[in-house]
């Protein structure tokens, strides 16, 4: 596993126990940790779709998802939880850079 993946998993392990303890399972707001779970999932479909599967256009459509999710969740709790937003700052870098390249795969093969 990359640094990268290592850094995903740390930062979803704090917002997970941030957002478990912070809101009401019951409340309206318990649909971010089905939201930030879902982001998990994506980000995990995204390695095996683009590395293992190869299939980089399958992947784009994957990462720009991933991509939507990660700048809704943000906006999401950016009013409620600032270390949540902060957080997820170096992953949408990094985001941005993968979409970036996996795009250049996908219009150059």
């Amino acid at each position: 596993m990359t640094v990268c993946g290592h850094f995903l998993n740390i930062v979803s392990f704090c917002l997970s126990d941030n957002i478990y303890i912070n809101i009401n399972p019951f409340s309206y707001e318990a649909h971010y940790q089905l939201h930030l779970a879902c982001t998990v999932m994506l980000n995990f479909l995204w390695s095996i779709l683009f590395f293992t599967m190869r299939m980089p256009v399958l992947g784009m459509i994957d990462i720009l998802l991933l991509d939507a999710s990660v700048i809704w969740f943000m906006m999401a709790v950016s009013k409620k939880d600032k270390p949540a937003l902060y957080m997820f700052i170096p992953y949408i870098l990094w985001l941005v850079i993968a979409t970036y390249l996996n795009g250049y795969i996908v219009m150059n093969n």
